[in-house]
């Protein structure tokens, strides 16, 4: 399923990368009952992103999850990838 994901997610990116970075970039506040809840993975801010949204997702399914690789020098979402706890 994650694999899926993660072809699905770059496949999109490749087809119009600056429409799939604005999404990516954009959060909402998550109220405390989403925030405490394990359906969306929320941010240290209580922001709620689509990566989040689609973490839960897979979360709540027992998958691994996906991270967006993002170059340190530019800041600009590259890819997404497996995430390993390592991925930054």
């Amino acid at each position: 399923m994650t694999n899926d994901v993660i072809e699905l997610l770059n496949e999109v990116l490749t087809k119009d990368p600056i429409a799939v970075r604005d999404l990516f970039d954009k959060s909402v506040r998550a109220n405390s009952r989403l925030a405490r809840s394990e359906c969306a993975v929320i941010d240290d801010n209580s922001n709620l992103r689509v990566m989040g949204l689609i973490n839960g997702i897979l979360s709540k399914g027992g998958h691994d999850l996906v991270a967006m690789e993002i170059d340190d020098d530019t800041g600009v979402l590259l890819g997404f990838s497996k995430y390993t706890g390592e991925n930054k």
